[in-house]
């Protein structure tokens, strides 16, 4: 009697509720039961940080933790995709098993989220308030984080780990800019000389000459870890010398050619190029089915409306994607099978790699707007450009 008195979305956020708490148990992941960490705020220290999550490292002794990363939402962030959105972006099903990075959902107090959050920052925003990820209506609730695999951490050494962001490879299609040309390209073309499309090409030559301008100039884009430890560009010279299985001056352009080798025999990058390229009908198209909805995706009834959304959606989060290389000297004939081996082309010694995809976060098709802002900006800049040349 009591439910039949309930209104009827109560009764259907209830039944929801229950068959979330069914999944749950299935897969053998319990909110209520599970312990939550418990860990100190200098046990972590800052590994990376985008606009709506930060990664931490976990450097202490606790063995449970130890070679992982812990990911956090910031209380700030922009509102995540929906549901249907984010099971949309399944990197397994999408790019293969292979290229997946498992994640474990974990619970934290509070008052840990908060310290985390509060003492690992980007060093530009130190002088910020401090925040809090508790609201009001939640403040005794606990905080969900992902624990990943670290792979930058060294079980071996010597150990190397290159992180690459190799962003879009498909040029704009707009006749207002020019042809054959990226928006990363005409973005950042006087800052590096680093093209998306040469990565893309899988012709040794141009991607070489790609992975030697993001060694020149990485902004962004590139990240080298030798041993666990983060070095700059100008430091890896020195710090490859425990790695590099011959003695040569130049070890930049033996890093270059081992990624370039890696890249080749994994299909990862086509798969991912083939994703940039369904858009969708491109950004102009997309916003205007977004325009119509008027803010509520139940107002999207055509079915080829969504599907446009969802592949432009896709194809943004496959431009925005990092790849994550780790190298080691081969110890063992039979390799994991997600892992890889190739051969150093100067002393034919071989090499153990694995391969993953990371931050392939699919956005919320609000975020539409802001593309096309972005994209008329970048047409407004050529165009002043234009007239100064």
């Amino acid at each position: 009697t009591n439910e039949r008195r309930m209104p009827r979305r109560w009764r259907l956020r209830a039944s929801r509720k229950i068959r979330w708490w069914k999944k749950a148990e299935e897969k053998g992941w319990d909110p209520k039961k599970e312990e939550p960490i418990r860990s100190k705020c200098d046990r972590w220290t800052w590994r990376g940080e985008g606009g709506a999550h930060i990664v931490l490292s976990y450097v202490g002794m606790d063995e449970k933790l130890r070679g992982f990363v812990l990911r956090l939402r910031k209380p700030d962030a922009p509102r995540p995709a929906t549901k249907k959105m984010q099971r949309l972006g399944n990197v397994e099903q999408l790019l293969g098993e292979r290229y997946a990075m498992k994640r474990v959902q974990v619970l934290l107090h509070p008052q840990d989220a908060d310290a985390l959050l509060n003492r690992h920052r980007k060093r530009s925003a130190s002088h910020a308030k401090p925040v809090s990820i508790r609201s009001r209506k939640n403040r005794s609730k606990m905080v969900v984080g992902e624990l990943m695999e670290d792979l930058a951490h060294p079980h071996e050494v010597p150990f190397l780990c290159v992180e690459i962001k190799p962003k879009c490879g498909v040029p704009l299609n707009d006749p207002r800019l020019p042809r054959h040309m990226c928006a990363f390209a005409l973005k950042n073309g006087h800052k590096t000389r680093y093209r998306p499309a040469d990565l893309f090409s899988m012709v040794e030559g141009r991607m070489k000459q790609a992975v030697l301008a993001l060694l020149q100039s990485p902004g962004n884009n590139w990240r080298a870890f030798v041993d666990g430890q983060l070095k700059e560009s100008w430091e890896l010279p020195s710090a490859l010398r425990s790695i590099v299985p011959c003695e040569r001056k130049d070890a930049t352009d033996w890093l270059a050619q081992i990624v370039v080798d890696c890249l080749k025999k994994e299909h990862l990058l086509l798969k991912l190029l083939e994703l940039q390229q369904c858009d969708g009908g491109g950004v102009h198209e997309v916003n205007r089915i977004c325009q119509a909805a008027r803010g509520r995706w139940r107002r999207v009834v055509s079915r080829d409306h969504k599907m446009r959304v969802a592949e432009y959606l896709l194809a943004r989060a496959a431009s925005d994607c990092s790849l994550m290389l780790s190298i080691k000297p081969m110890v063992y004939s039979h390799p994991h099978t997600h892992m890889g081996c190739t051969s150093c082309p100067w002393t034919g010694a071989m090499l153990q790699y694995r391969l993953k995809v990371i931050d392939f976060e699919v956005k919320h098709w609000r975020k539409v707007e802001t593309h096309l802002s972005n994209h008329e900006a970048l047409v407004q800049r050529h165009r002043l450009a234009a007239r100064g040349n």
